[in-house]
C-alpha cells in the first residue's frame, strides 16, 4: 500500500470528521476513478473526451478530481463517448464485457 493510502486509511479510522466527509464524497470518488480508468482504456485524453461530450477539458478535469457535481445528462454523454453504460461508470463493472469475457473463458 502506498504512503497516501496508508495515511488516508489511518486518518479515516482515527477522525470521525474525515470519515464522514469521505463517506459523503465516496460516490464522487468512485465516478471520478471509473471515468479516468475508462478514458485511459479508450486511449482518450481529457481533451478528447471533452470534445466527444461537447464540453471543455476543464469540466472533465473537475469531474475526474471529484470537484464537480456531474449531471445525469453529462454522465450519460460521457458513458456514450466511452462506449459504456452509466451503470458501468457508477459501479465500475461492465456487465456486457464481463459476460462476453466469461463466454470466451
Amino acid at each position: 500500500m502506498d504512503y497516501f493510502k496508508k495515511r488516508a486509511n489511518k486518518k479515516y479510522e482515527s477522525s470521525p470528521e474525515y470519515r464522514a466527509e469521505y463517506d459523503r464524497l465516496e460516490l464522487e470518488f468512485i465516478i471520478a476513478h471509473n471515468i479516468i480508468k475508462l478514458r485511459k482504456e479508450k486511449g482518450f485524453t481529457q481533451t478528447d473526451l471533452a470534445k466527444a461530450v461537447h464540453t471543455k477539458q476543464s469540466v472533465i478535469s473537475r469531474i475526474e478530481q471529484a470537484n464537480h457535481n456531474v449531471t445525469i445528462r453529462t454522465l450519460s454523454e460521457i458513458a456514450k463517448a466511452l462506449g459504456v453504460t452509466v451503470e458501468t461508470i457508477i459501479s465500475g463493472s461492465n456487465k456486457a464485457y464481463d459476460e462476453q469475457a466469461a463466454t470466451l473463458a
